[in-house]
């Protein structure tokens, strides 16, 4: 009787012992696992592992990512070949696409809140791309026609209620 007990509760001991062991989970390692989660997301968005030029088929494609509560796209696209990354991290960012163009090569970000981008452009025989990138509150992106000087553009907006116009006819 006395070695059933001794066994029971060698048991009992060994598996309440495994049970904290498994339940003593250390946060900081959760929390660096979650971290390098994010980090690897954001790197994606940053710089999609995929190949963005053009090739001869015919392709059209458009990625959106919103994190965040109010954040408003708007796309509307007639192109022969297209390839759009569209990605809003924030509150209350808004991006309004007309295009009508051949081929379109967009990558637009956003970081921050009140963020707006309009971006219209009505000329089924050109190729245009545009590169935006705004970091900051209440920035403002505007861009109305394209021409040859204005079809493939580089923006990087950083800062607090700032505002770039584009007029190309």
């Amino acid at each position: 009787m006395k070695r059933y007990f001794c066994l029971l509760s060698v048991f009992f001991f060994s598996v309440i012992s495994v049970i904290a062991q498994n339940d003593n989970s250390n946060p900081d390692t959760v929390l660096s696992v979650d971290n390098q989660m994010i980090l690897l997301s954001q790197i994606n968005i940053e710089n999609p592992n995929r190949d963005t030029s053009m090739n001869s088929s015919t392709s059209n494609s458009i990625f959106i990512q919103q994190v965040g509560q109010r954040n408003d796209i708007n796309a509307n696209v007639n192109a022969s070949r297209s390839n759009i990354v569209l990605v809003q991290n924030g509150n209350n960012n808004v991006i309004e696409i007309d295009e009508t163009s051949f081929e379109i090569q967009k990558t637009i970000s956003q970081n921050g809140q009140n963020n707006v981008v309009l971006d219209y452009s009505f000329d089924p025989k050109s190729s245009t791309g545009l590169e935006l990138m705004q970091e900051g509150d209440n920035l403002y992106f505007e861009r109305f026609g394209t021409n040859e000087l204005s079809n493939s553009l580089k923006f990087k907006m950083t800062g607090n209620a700032r505002s770039i116009i584009i007029r190309s006819f």
